[in-house]
């Protein structure tokens, strides 16, 4: 057993302990605030005995009295009822020092003690002494003294049963805790794929700190796949390039009158290279979290008009078409990184393009709610994606097909509408086409990244 099974164990028996002297001690004030004082019984009870025997006395039911009185003896004694000359009229003794007090105390309203006058004209006192009480319960256990040792077994009963019940508690406490830390161990050491939850039954905070672990192992082992993945995929797509230029410098090399077509190759490729590159440590600064382009007030009708301007320059080129429209008479000032939602935009959008077959229409559409979000979507025409590669197409080196591209696009957009406090979504169009629609809030403050 560890030290935290002790301290658990000691923590809980040190509660019990606490307990039972917290009920000791409450137990005998109470005892003590209600054990009557002095040589009378008092209180709500004394009173209504008194009060009903002396009813009996007005009544003239002397009779009555003496026939109840063995019976009610047996389970409590009968209130005293005594003359002027101190004798009670039962012939029962009577303490002097109860005569005494309630003599003092007979026209004490309240007091337990009542004068009553009968219809022969004789003055009686009614009270209850103290004496005549039984034992208090603290004064007994079941008929015996308080000697008996039956609470003593008792009590080390109780003792021996919170002992059992502490040591399962906190035996079941430190085992998962310590399974807990197994698998945090397992994990440090590269073991990506354990988990833990199945083995913390029960709902408590425990559990849920076993489900926390499991989501925390599975996040981590799809982040290192993915850094694997993507660190295959660079290399894949940087290689072909560079192989491309070794191919032109050697070509070069062994026929100098094909140098200009070379240099040309060598030239294409060199910027090849370099868009690549731009799209990695994109890719790379959104996902690193590390600080951003500084963040400006944006207008974002003018921000889509300038996109949709760019792109229907390149689009003429093939008979299509780019068509802005929604929500353009509003004037929406928002603040953000500019330089990122203008190449989510326009990402989205040539890749639209790119898609779309000769004379087909992209549709760029802007609209806000009153809720304070705006949504940014571009219809196509396009023949669409997969169902099942609706969510995939968003991660960098995801291939759409007949694409020229390096699949680092639409992963960029995500990233940069993300580090908006949005999201980005793709749907099939009814008809054909794809349509991907950027979800933002309006924010008046710079989002946090």
């Amino acid at each position: 057993m560890g030290r935290l099974f002790w301290r658990i164990l000691f923590g809980f028996l040190i509660g019990f302990a606490l307990l039972a002297i917290g009920v000791g001690v409450g137990s005998r004030l109470y005892f003590d605030a209600h054990t009557p004082q002095g040589p009378l019984m008092r209180g709500p009870r004394a009173d209504m005995e008194v009060t009903w025997i002396a009813e009996l006395i007005r009544h003239g039911d002397r009779d009555l009295l003496a026939a109840i009185a063995p019976a009610w003896r047996e389970r409590r004694p009968l209130p005293l009822i005594v003359n002027p000359e101190g004798e009670d009229i039962l012939e029962r003794p009577v303490p002097p020092d109860a005569l005494a007090q309630a003599r003092a105390d007979q026209d004490i309203e309240g007091s337990g003690v009542q004068r009553v006058r009968t219809r022969e004209g004789e003055d009686l006192l009614v009270f209850v002494p103290r004496g005549d009480r039984r034992p208090p319960p603290s004064a007994r256990w079941n008929g015996r003294g308080p000697g008996d040792p039956v609470p003593v077994i008792f009590a080390v009963a109780a003792v021996l049963a919170s002992l059992a019940i502490s040591a399962l508690l906190a035996r079941n406490l430190s085992g998962r805790i310590r399974r807990l830390r197994g698998a945090f161990e397992s994990l440090a050491s590269g073991a990506l794929n354990t988990r833990v939850a199945s083995q913390m039954p029960g709902g408590d905070e425990i559990a849920q700190l076993g489900a926390d672990f499991d989501r925390m192992a599975q996040r981590l082992e799809d982040l290192m796949g993915a850094q694997r993945r993507l660190l295959y995929d660079v290399s894949h797509e940087l290689r072909s390039p560079l192989a491309r230029l070794q191919v032109a410098i050697g070509l070069a090399r062994q026929q100098p009158e094909r140098t200009p077509q070379a240099l040309e190759r060598i030239e294409l490729e060199s910027t090849r290279l370099d868009a690549l590159i731009g799209e990695l440590l994109t890719l790379s600064r959104l996902e690193s979290g590390n600080p951003l382009p500084t963040e400006d007030h944006l207008a974002l009708i003018e921000l889509l008009q300038t996109v949709a301007d760019d792109a229907r320059f390149e689009a003429t080129a093939s008979n299509k078409r780019v068509l802005l429209e929604g929500d353009l008479d509003q004037e929406l000032i928002v603040r953000g990184h500019g330089e990122l939602l203008h190449r989510a935009v326009d990402n989205v959008l040539r890749n639209a393009l790119r898609h779309s077959p000769p004379g087909a229409d992209v549709l760029l559409s802007l609209h806000c709610d009153a809720d304070g979000m705006v949504k940014i979507c571009i219809a196509d025409r396009g023949p669409g994606v997969a169902e099942s590669d609706l969510e995939r197409m968003f991660e960098a080196f995801v291939h759409g097909e007949g694409s020229s591209g390096y699949g680092l696009g639409l992963a960029i957009a995500r990233r940069a509408v993300e580090a908006h406090g949005g999201r980005i979504t793709a749907a099939n169009r009814p008809g054909g086409g794809l349509e991907v629609c950027m979800l933002m809030p309006l924010r008046r403050e710079a989002p946090a990244v």
